[in-house]
């Protein structure tokens, strides 16, 4: 082999191991890099895109949430934490009068409780004609207390006055005490 072989075969060999080099020293860490870069570009573009419809729900979470707050503030009304049975049959009586119902009779049933709820059953009976019965029906669901309507008997009168009976079994709720313990 001659010098000039060896020095081309040596320049050849010097060369493979300076592009070896580069390759493995320079060009694969930036390769490396740059699929880490996409990566986090990619997780990036992920981020955004979940913040962004996060951001088109919010005004829907918003309105959800003042939903629930006029529920709760309707539920602390429409079940008072003070039985005040008082205030309800007055007013129970108020509209029966308002509607010209005669023969009233409402008679509160025994209170039982039912967890954090405690009812009182209350039978009421009157009489007066089908539209003063159902004026009175249509108030009675709209009263600010929760009141609420199981049984209904209408019984027409015998001697056919256009007068019917109206009777129902009603519940009315109110908010139990925490005990404490």
């Amino acid at each position: 082999m001659s010098a000039a072989k060896k020095k081309q075969i040596a320049i050849f060999a010097v060369a493979a191991a300076m592009t070896a080099g580069f390759v493995m020293l320079r060009l694969l860490p930036l390769h490396r890099r740059v699929r880490q870069a996409n990566h986090a570009r990619q997780i990036q573009r992920l981020a955004v895109v979940e913040a962004e419809s996060r951001s088109e729900q919010l005004p829907l979470l918003e309105a959800e949430v003042q939903k629930l707050r006029t529920e709760v503030g309707n539920y602390e009304t429409s079940v008072p934490s003070e039985r005040d049975m008082g205030a309800f049959l007055q007013t129970l009586s108020e509209l029966m009068n308002k509607h010209r119902l005669s023969e009233q009779v409402v008679t509160p049933g025994r209170e039982m409780e039912a967890g954090l709820l405690n009812c009182i059953p209350v039978s009421i009976q009157c009489k007066g004609s089908l539209r003063d019965v159902f004026d009175f029906c249509g108030e009675l669901q709209h009263l600010e207390r929760f009141v609420r309507i199981q049984q209904v008997s209408l019984i027409n009168d015998s001697d056919y006055t256009g007068e019917v009976t109206f009777e129902t079994k009603a519940t009315v709720y109110y908010r139990a005490r925490p005990t404490e313990g």
